[in-house]
């Protein structure tokens, strides 16, 4: 708890001094759009736009592995149906 506590308040400090030392405007053009955003704002901008295409991108791959999981899951299933053949009738259905 403590060392997380720790942790939690030595990356705030991190941030601040990054800050502080990063709040120049920079012009940002795309296309016909301009843009003066301090160079800590994109900093944090662009690290945000990184994790949520990671995010995305590990999504997409786990959603797969699970489709292909579930689908070898239904096969074995299959599989184990057949060759147990159809189920013996209880002498009360005879």
């Amino acid at each position: 708890m403590q060392r997380n506590l720790i942790i939690n308040l030595l990356l705030i400090l991190i941030v601040i001094v990054f800050t502080l030392q990063n709040h120049e405007p920079v012009l940002i053009r795309l296309l016909l759009w301009n843009v003066e955003v301090s160079k800590a704002l994109l900093v944090v901008f662009v690290l945000f736009i990184g994790v949520l295409m990671g995010v995305f991108t590990s999504s997409v791959t786990a959603y797969r592995k699970n489709k292909k999981m579930k689908k070898e899951e239904a096969k074995k299933l299959q599989e184990t149906k057949e060759t147990q053949g159809p189920p013996e009738k209880s002498e009360s259905e005879k």
